[in-house]
């Protein structure tokens, strides 16, 4: 709320002598403001909302306009101001009620005398003078008791924590970085709608994070050494406790603040895995507010000297947390953490429990840290990253959205693709890919692959699966091999099936011929078989029944050939002078 004197009226009028009897009437008492209509009058008011005490319009009445007259005086952050609509006489009712509808402060049909309209302008004056006197009070009164409140619970924390009980700042430090790691997922997580009221609220109310520690015994809490299993079982109830406790607050501060407070107590040792507790939830069923102050109280705890450890640097413990020594975090708040590290360091180092007010170190609030600059926020920084691997891989790479039948080309350095790949929908470059790109020979192991993906990686949670394709290539007016990878995206979600599908080129594959051409399993070393499992019928020829593709990479043979030229048989496969190993090591074991 201002403190200046609201002591400007603004007039508003498409008829100058009407403004001008107006500025006769009032100009030994305000300073004016003049527009000629609805538009500047807005603009204006904008401008000077400090300073205007009332409006008064006398422009013609359109609903339209004087509803923006009265929401424009109504949204300022000042204070209301009111708006007086002056009105024909004869206008019968009509224009009065809708001038009220709409929020008008006061009504005067016109021609009235001069000591009508300034009464009426006197009253409003002092009547929202009263209003903007007391918001003011009630402000500095509210300010007052949630500073009050929060330094009992800031004491409580502190004693909790067994820390200088003085100089609170491991309450500091809560509250401010996690404002700091807040206000970076705010702005790259637009997602979790954070607002900077709410990213204030949350701040605060993490510095209850461990109040239920109140009821954990001495002996547990400020153990030098590791808790036994009886003991941490005990220690884990601290979350249940301090959510218990916030409960019984509720009539004593502000409901919004200790939803947030009690979801953070109650879950802030939650993982994003599901290895948390004490509910095991997973991925965002933990509430935001509880994520983050998760990651900070892990930051903190490691960063400073506990009963049982000593503190670890900062590098070591923002690499920690990262890879995963203190639980899973989200992927998409750790990107954050890592983008704003640095803040996260200074702030910690300002507030830390070396600093007391004897020393001349601080012993209140900092002003806030204000984030350098960056070019981009963490999600964009992040996507960069995966940029620049695929650029390094130099693989072609389509997302593909199996519900809702979309598919995105992420990266394509591979011109033979640029004809399959355009200007294609969903299941016409499924079409093309079979009728002009896969050699013929290779269609029908595709189309086999192609109708069992999905149950592979979304029924039996496979993480990939993988084939071997000749692809057309133009320039050289040849079928060039491709090892294709399908990668399930874990979304979490189970209507939400997302594959990445990744083509990579390999050297050229042996032409078929006699299998003595072709001495397929010498050297298994040199290649990467994925799920190595292949069910083989218990006859002499180890017929294969299930997993021929685990052997293509060996062989360079398709499908189709193994089938046409050997049988199927596992044991024709194998060089000749190999077979009897096979037999007496695999098919008599």
């Amino acid at each position: 709320m201002t403190s200046k004197m609201k002591d400007t009226l603004l007039l508003i009028g498409g008829n100058a002598n009407d403004r001008k009897n107006l500025r006769i009437v009032f100009e030994s008492h305000y300073y004016l403001l003049e527009a000629e209509n609805i538009e500047q009058g807005i603009f204006l008011l904008g401008l000077n909302s400090q300073n205007i005490a009332v409006v008064i319009a006398d422009v013609p009445m359109i609903r339209e306009n004087m509803r923006a007259l009265v929401e424009e005086g109504a949204s300022q952050p000042d204070g209301e101001i009111p708006i007086i609509f002056m009105l024909p006489v004869d206008s019968k009712g009509f224009d009065e009620e809708q001038a009220f509808h709409v929020g008008a402060a006061d009504v005067v049909h016109k021609p009235c005398a001069n000591i009508v309209i300034q009464r009426r302008v006197q009253v409003l004056v002092d009547l929202y003078r009263q209003r903007w006197h007391l918001e003011s009070e009630v402000q500095e009164k509210n300010k007052v008791l949630h500073t009050t409140y929060q330094s009992m619970l800031d004491t409580m924390s502190a004693i909790i924590e067994c820390r200088d009980v003085d100089s609170g700042n491991h309450s500091l430090r809560m509250r401010g970085l996690t404002r700091i790691l807040l206000q970076e997922v705010a702005k790259s997580c637009p997602e979790y709608v954070l607002d900077q009221v709410t990213v204030d609220v949350i701040s605060n109310a993490s510095a209850l994070h461990d109040i239920g520690k109140i009821a954990i015994p001495d002996a547990i809490l400020n153990k030098p050494g590791p808790l036994t299993p009886e003991e941490m079982a005990i220690m884990k109830t601290h979350t249940t406790v301090g959510a218990d406790l916030i409960t019984r607050l509720k009539y004593a501060g502000d409901m919004k603040y200790l939803q947030y407070a009690y979801n953070i107590c109650l879950s802030h040792h939650e993982r994003w895995d599901g290895n948390g507790y004490p509910n095991c939830l997973r991925g965002d069923e933990i509430p935001i507010c509880a994520q983050v102050t998760g990651i900070i109280d892990a930051f903190d705890a490691l960063t400073n000297k506990r009963s049982y450890k000593n503190a670890f640097a900062y590098e070591t413990a923002i690499n920690m947390i990262c890879n995963g020594e203190c639980g899973a975090f989200s992927p998409k708040l750790l990107e954050c953490f890592k983008h704003i590290c640095g803040l996260l360091i200074q702030f910690a180092d300002a507030y830390s429990d070396d600093h007391h007010a004897d020393s001349g170190k601080i012993a209140v609030p900092l002003d806030e840290l204000i984030p350098q600059s960056h070019a981009m926020d963490a999600m964009q920084m992040a996507h960069l990253k995966y940029q620049s691997l695929l650029h390094y891989v130099n693989d072609t790479v389509i997302e593909l959205d199996v519900d809702n039948k979309v598919y995105h080309v992420v990266n394509n350095p591979n011109p033979d693709f640029i004809s399959l790949l355009s200007n294609a929908d969903f299941d016409e470059l499924a079409f093309r890919m079979m009728d002009s790109g896969v050699h013929p020979e290779d269609v029908d192991d595709v189309l086999q692959m192609q109708k069992n993906f999905s149950r592979q990686l979304f029924v039996e949670n496979r993480s990939k699966c993988t084939f071997h394709c000749r692809i057309f290539n133009p320039p050289q007016n040849a079928y060039l091999p491709y090892v294709v990878t399908l990668l399930r995206v874990n979304t979490e979600n189970p209507k939400q099936r997302v594959v990445l599908a990744v083509f990579h080129h390999v050297e050229a594959m042996q032409p078929a011929g006699p299998m003595e051409n072709k001495p397929l399993l010498q050297n298994p070393n040199l290649y990467e078989i994925v799920n190595p499992v292949i069910c083989c019928r218990a006859d002499a020829d180890a017929t294969i029944l299930e997993g021929i593709h685990m052997l293509l990479p060996l062989t360079g043979y398709t499908a189709r050939e193994v089938e046409e030229q050997f049988g199927n048989s596992l044991r024709q496969l194998v060089l000749p002078e190999d077979r009897s190993l096979l037999v007496d090591t695999t098919l008599k074991s």
